[in-house]
This record gives C-alpha cells, sequence and structure tokens, in this order.
C-alpha cells in the first residue's frame, strides 16, 4: 500500500471515529444465536438478554471483571478522549453516579483507548466510577453488546438480574439518562 494511501485511510478512520462512530470489522461481530450475521443488525436485538461476561484492564493494570458488580445497576458507557460527545456526558454520568450510588447504581467507563492515553483525562476530570481500557477486545465487548457499528459514545444499561434493559447510540443528556435509571432503580 501506499503511504499516501495508508494515511489517508487512517484519517479517514480517525474522521469517522470522531464524528461518533468506528465501523467494527464483520469477524468481530458477535453471534447472538441465530447462526448468521446480519450486516446491520438492530443494537436493540441485545435487550432482554443476559450480559456477557467479560474482564479488562484497569488504569492500574489490574484486570477487572463485570461481575464484581453483579447485583448492582450498572451503566456501562464505552468513549474515547478524542470524542467530544462522549466527554461532554461524562460529567452527568458523574453527577447520576454521585446522586445514585447509595441506591446501587455503578457506572462503568470503558475508554477504546489504553490506560496511559486516557489516565491524565481521567485524573483531571475526576471521574468517580472505574475506567476499564483496551482496543481489539474493547470493540469485541461492545459489539456483544448490540454496538455492531461502532458508535462512540455508547451506553449499556443492565439490571441487577444481568439483563440488558436499555442500550444507547450516542450521547445521553442527564433528564433522559436520570429517567431511564430510575426506571430500574
Amino acid at each position: 500500500m501506499k503511504p499516501a494511501v495508508a494515511v489517508a485511510g487512517v484519517l479517514s478512520i480517525m474522521i469517522v471515529a470522531a464524528i461518533g462512530g468506528f465501523v467494527v470489522h464483520q469477524s468481530l461481530k458477535p453471534d447472538l444465536g441465530s447462526g448468521t450475521v446480519r450486516s446491520n443488525p438492530d443494537p436493540g436485538e441485545v435487550l432482554g438478554k443476559r450480559r456477557p461476561d467479560f474482564s479488562l484492564p484497569d488504569l492500574e493494570g489490574e484486570m477487572r471483571s463485570l461481575n464484581e458488580w453483579d447485583g448492582k445497576l450498572i451503566v456501562i458507557n464505552f468513549w474515547a478522549t478524542w470524542c467530544p460527545p462522549c466527554r461532554e456526558e461524562i460529567p452527568v454520568f458523574m453527577e447520576l453516579q454521585e446522586e445514585f450510588a447509595d441506591r446501587g447504581l455503578q457506572f462503568l467507563g470503558i475508554a477504546l483507548q489504553e490506560a496511559e492515553e486516557v489516565r491524565d483525562y481521567v485524573n483531571e476530570t475526576g471521574m468517580n466510577y472505574p475506567v476499564l481500557t483496551g482496543y481489539r477486545e474493547v470493540i469485541k465487548i461492545a459489539a456483544a453488546l448490540g454496538n455492531y457499528m461502532g458508535a462512540l459514545p455508547y451506553t449499556v444499561v443492565i439490571n441487577r438480574e444481568g439483563v440488558i434493559e436499555f442500550v444507547k447510540a450516542g450521547p445521553l443528556d442527564l433528564e433522559t439518562a436520570r429517567s431511564t435509571l430510575l426506571q430500574y432503580l
């Protein structure tokens, strides 16, 4: 491949990612039991299904398993520091984490970046919920949670029994996020 073509390809991916989505390679899309993978599956297909089990490293490199938060209302948010809508909704999630922590709410940020790429941002913002990191594995987990097109931000609400109740590609505002969470708290 010519260098100019490679640079143009990388820039195209970065532009698409910056405006809200990166394309997940067809081989990374999960089979949800149908035996086939459609090119444009409905993210809502995961609603009512049991959440997948997974582990990812936190900012200190320690492997963390999703089952650590079993029994809580879990909000998983896929994000990146280079994603402006992601950065806009993080303060909303921090506010809701503080407001509802005593009622069993647990936000979990999953960055599509390595720890060293997000650590300063997390510290500067004072994020008050755990952040896990990675690349290829994060893409697979996001797809398993209905994010087949790799949109960022992408948010999933999992009830206390481990069932996926809500998925949203794109940012959530405070009122929508709060009213959604109150349905399950």
